[in-house]
């Protein structure tokens, strides 16, 4: 054996990286052979560089198809050229723009009084107070508060930030908060008038 005592841990290795290659659609059985003949697929041959393959991983950790359509085309492009910080205000600016225009806010209405006014509860101090344009009436009211601190919490927390300073953002936190935003940005499809 060529690594001697280790060649079980070399080859589990190969197996495990081979699996990966298969399962990440790299390579593809090669049609009408018998025998298990492989080959690489059309998305495999496209990677010919160590840039080319960072992309690809960095395109995995944020699939498109999961994506709100609109998060999709504006954000997609910035977070596959590794402009992170970008990406995160980007989707919370999306988040704030259909707010404002789902509440039918003015162009002066803006982050987390904004949020605040569009998610107001219909009810303070156990008294009944017109709703924010974008509030569930049918939740109970604990639950409207929250839908209101959600949203002024994301805007203050995701967007803000990145619109003042450059805010250092890895790529896996900057994948999860823009699915985050996408999911926010589906909740206000859902709400609008």
């Amino acid at each position: 054996p060529q690594y001697g005592d280790k060649q079980p841990h070399v080859n589990l290795a190969l197996m495990e990286a081979w699996a990966w290659l298969q399962s990440a659609g790299l390579l593809v059985e090669k049609p009408s052979s018998p025998g298990g003949w492989f080959l690489i697929s059309r998305r495999g041959r496209q990677i010919t560089s160590r840039d080319d393959f960072a992309a690809y991983r960095k395109a995995a950790l944020l699939p498109k198809t999961q994506l709100e359509p609109l998060i999709a085309s504006k954000v997609y492009p910035a977070f596959l050229r590794g402009e992170y910080d970008t990406a995160v205000f980007q989707a919370f600016r999306e988040v704030e723009v259909a707010v404002r225009n789902a509440g039918k806010f003015g162009p002066n209405d803006y982050g987390t009084d904004l949020m605040r006014c569009a998610f107001r509860p219909a009810t303070k101090n156990n008294q009944p107070v017109p709703p924010g344009p974008l509030t569930d009436t049918q939740l109970p009211t604990a639950e409207q508060e929250a839908m209101a601190n959600l949203f002024a919490g994301a805007i203050g927390l995701y967007k803000n930030p990145q619109g003042h300073r450059h805010v250092p953002t890895h790529a896996e936190d900057a994948a999860e908060v823009i699915v985050f935003a996408s999911q926010l940005l589906r909740i206000v499809d859902r709400l609008k008038p």
